[in-house]
């Protein structure tokens, strides 16, 4: 999974990819071609929801090709790395970020996972890296407890863990209510995502 939001030539990017053993790697098949194109010199924000390989895989060759002015994540990687928290926000070229989870830094695990939604005031995109169903359960308690009923709604969302049957609850589905959802899959990936039933649950 990676993500780039941009509004000219200013970037936030979610994620970098994953990075194989034999080189091949996402940074230099995909992000950095875009982000050249583009003009992109500096991201503003560099968001790592969580350690695993296919979302952080490229972070160190982001940051040794990029300028990269702050770095969020569910992990430390260095003592530079700010902690992804619930209740960060800040407006950014027109658009209001909000980390809706987790509650604390984490082991960088799944359910660690960052989770950042993005509002234009018409539109909103919920990123979701990897959370599974106890932080799928967690955030819908908490917007309840809030007052958020349907904080959580989103116009556009990237499905949870790539659409893996350990994520999308029922709930979940129900309270984003996406009218567009992207599965960040790979082509013929071993795992057979996104599951069947997670895409009949959305459509349904």
């Amino acid at each position: 999974l990676s993500v780039l939001v941009t509004r000219g030539e200013r970037a936030i990017l979610f994620d970098t990819g994953d990075r194989y053993p034999g080189g091949y790697n996402m940074a230099d098949a995909a992000i950095l071609p875009l982000l050249n194109r583009l003009g992109i010199r500096v991201i503003d924000t560099l968001i790592i929801s969580h350690r695993d390989r296919d979302h952080a895989g490229n972070r160190q060759a982001l940051l040794q090709s990029m300028a990269v002015r702050r770095e969020l994540s569910s992990f430390p990687f260095t003592p530079a790395t700010q902690a992804c928290r619930r209740g960060q926000q800040w407006h950014w070229q027109g658009l209001d970020v909000r980390v809706l989870w987790p509650l604390a830094a984490g082991a960088g695990r799944n359910n660690d996972s960052c989770v950042v939604q993005l509002d234009d005031g018409r539109h909103r995109l919920l990123l979701s890296g990897d959370i599974e169903q106890q932080a799928e359960r967690r955030l819908l308690a908490l917007a309840l407890e809030e007052g958020e009923g349907a904080g959580l709604a989103s116009t556009l969302l990237v499905s949870p863990h790539h659409g893996s049957r350990t994520s999308s609850t029922a709930p979940f589905v129900a309270a984003v209510k996406p009218a567009f959802v992207v599965h960040s899959a790979g082509f013929m990936n071993q795992w057979s995502f996104p599951r069947p039933e997670v895409v009949a649950r959305y459509q349904g």
